[in-house]
């Protein structure tokens, strides 16, 4: 299999860590279970960013929340995964990274702000996942655009299926701000667009 179509270690232990801190151990080896991924069952790859994790392996692990806890059900979850992977990867993995941030952002201006995290979300993902990401900036508003996101790789929607990485980016706007920010996926490639495109409101989200 070609590198191209791996993801690192390092997503793949992040997402198992943070479906643990919500599900429990046994939730999550339910999941694995499911998903034929028992390998992974008390056996978390190392925390490095290697391309060795098939892209199936994550495909199939995202599919079954979304077959065990449903559409309505897995969109809550998936907002939440979302959020607890960030919180993860800067208690835990990133400590030194997080304090160049918080520098760098302490006397910059809100939307300075914003774009140093987004500029990160994007170095982050593109290293992970072996996909690119293009950060855009309007007047009112950033669009993220990910022209391969793994979760909307060949799935078929009436709905937005990328609410793990809307949870991410929650999560990572209130922490670099203090504030929360608005942030939806306005196309999705389920939905036969050719990316999958995320506003984010400069605005405060009161």
């Amino acid at each position: 299999m070609p590198e191209a179509r791996k993801v690192s270690n390092y997503a793949m232990r992040n997402w198992l860590e943070s479906t643990e801190s919500i599900l429990g151990v046994n939730g999550l080896k339910s999941v694995l279970n499911h998903s034929n991924l028992q390998k992974y069952i008390d056996n978390y790859p190392p925390p490095d960013y290697e391309l060795q994790i098939p892209r199936e392996d994550f495909r199939g692990f995202f599919d079954s929340l979304m077959e065990l806890f449903g559409e309505k059900g897995s969109r809550s979850l998936q907002l939440r995964m979302g959020r607890e992977t960030v919180r993860i990867d800067i208690e835990k993995y990133n400590q030194n990274l997080v304090k160049a941030l918080l520098v760098a952002a302490r006397l910059v201006p809100e939307t300075r702000k914003m774009r140093l995290i987004l500029d990160r979300y994007k170095e982050e993902y593109e290293r992970s996942y072996h996909d690119s990401v293009d950060v855009q900036e309007n007047d009112d508003y950033f669009l993220v655009i990910q022209e391969a996101c793994f979760m909307s790789e060949g799935v078929t929607s009436q709905v937005p299926v990328c609410g793990i990485l809307v949870g991410v980016l929650e999560y990572s706007l209130e922490w670099i701000t203090g504030h929360k920010h608005k942030v939806e996926e306005i196309e999705c490639r389920a939905m036969g667009y050719p990316a999958d495109v995320f506003s984010i409101s400069k605005a405060v989200d009161e």
